[in-house]
């Protein structure tokens, strides 16, 4: 207690400017003083940061030991404070960063990666599949998740999942044929020689 007591006098009597320095310190720290937008620009940048730290390294080293310390926790405070005002902090903390977006949406895709096929087999393969899904969604009566499957075009996907366009073998049963539609004055392809 006698050392705080002698460290104090020794602050009042020798250089009173410190000890308001301090007390101006305390208050800054204490109320949270908001930087204008002024000087926040300035020092939300390497440079007025690396200035703050200097300024903060001078005091320490010039004036009492604890108007020092206080000038590290200013030097921080105000370098923190500018950096909320001019929304760095925000960006830097609560908005994602690329690589966890791109996480993130690749947690959304089912990936299955095969060895390469030729086409036909892939279709054959993607029908297959195609098939068996559907069959366990009647059996179990349940919602379709939609999947991606990274083993080939988006086209051919869709296209292994139509429905086959031309039936082979066998009399279709089909009678319809086609009719030709008026051509209204229109001449022939072969008679334009």
């Amino acid at each position: 207690m006698q050392n705080f007591k002698k460290s104090f006098d020794h602050l009042v009597s020798e250089n009173p400017s410190q000890l308001i320095l301090g007390i101006i310190f305390v208050f800054y720290i204490l109320l949270n003083v908001q930087t204008p937008d002024v000087l926040a620009g300035p020092i939300d940048n390497l440079f007025g940061k690396v200035l703050v730290i200097a300024v903060a390294i001078v005091v320490f080293m010039k004036t009492n030991p604890v108007v020092g310390v206080l000038g590290f926790v200013v030097a921080y405070q105000l370098i923190k404070t500018a950096s909320i005002s001019t929304g760095n902090y925000a960006k830097k903390h609560y908005l994602p960063s690329e690589s966890s977006k791109l996480r993130e949406m690749q947690s959304f895709n089912i990936e299955r990666v095969q060895a390469p096929v030729p086409l036909a087999q892939a279709q054959q393969y993607q029908a297959q599949q195609y098939q068996a899904q559907a069959q366990e969604q009647q059996q179990q009566n349940t919602m379709v998740v939609a999947t991606t499957v990274i083993d080939g075009a988006l086209e051919t996907e869709t296209v292994a999942r139509m429905a086959p366009l031309v039936m082979h073998g066998g009399d279709s049963g089909l009678n319809y044929s086609p009719i030709l539609d008026a051509q209204h004055s229109a001449a022939l392809l072969t008679e334009m020689n």
